[in-house]
């Protein structure tokens, strides 16, 4: 049976999903972690060989790296979605199998991407991504872990430099959105007696 087509977004905004082969791991340790987000880095802020910037293979404006899946927020920059996930996928997998001395696929299947089609939908999906740790049972509270971007909304700890720092949505600035995220944090914090 054909893959079916996927479906483009209107504003070229997507929410992309990453899963492990058989649900397994792929991430194993905080060196698969950095390794990952290191990659992020090279995409959304590439260099040629001499090291001049070079325009972003894609803007990504949230993620989240679980145990066996990933979460990207992203929009295409200089190549076609297919094309930067197929970087990324080569990438991860070459680093991940010559680590683990091991050969063969590591995700299941190809990527899933759904597109993003509003500012609702676009900030919903910000606070689902940063909240999959919680609701996941790993942690109380997104600024608790680690591996997402949550950091890079939260004035402490403002210097990943991952995640894009404008939105497909204008209206939208920096520094609001940032509340928009934090604020999600304290809808899910325990009200006091």
């Amino acid at each position: 049976m054909p893959r079916q087509s996927r479906k483009i977004s209107p504003t070229g905004v997507y929410h992309v999903m990453l899963r492990g082969i058989n649900r397994n791991r792929i991430f194993n340790d905080e060196q698969d972690c950095r390794k990952f987000e290191k990659i992020l880095r090279e995409i959304t802020a590439p260099k040629d060989r001499n090291g001049v910037p070079l325009p972003p293979y894609c803007h990504i404006y949230a993620y989240c790296l679980m145990t066996n899946h990933i979460h990207l927020l992203l929009s295409r920059g200089e190549e076609e979605l297919a094309s930067t996930m197929k970087r990324i996928g080569v990438a991860y997998v070459s680093y991940y199998n010559k680590r683990n001395d091991r050969l063969g696929p590591l995700f299941h299947d190809r990527f899933r991407s759904e597109p993003v089609d509003s500012r609702a939908y676009f900030i919903s999906l910000l606070k689902y991504i940063h909240f999959n740790p919680v609701e996941a049972g790993i942690v109380d509270y997104p600024d608790q872990y680690q591996w997402s971007s949550w950091h890079e909304y939260s004035a402490a700890m403002n210097n990943s430099n991952i995640c894009a720092r404008s939105f497909p949505f204008s209206d939208i600035s920096w520094n609001k959105m940032c509340e928009l995220v934090l604020d999600a944090n304290s809808e899910h914090q325990p009200q006091s007696n």
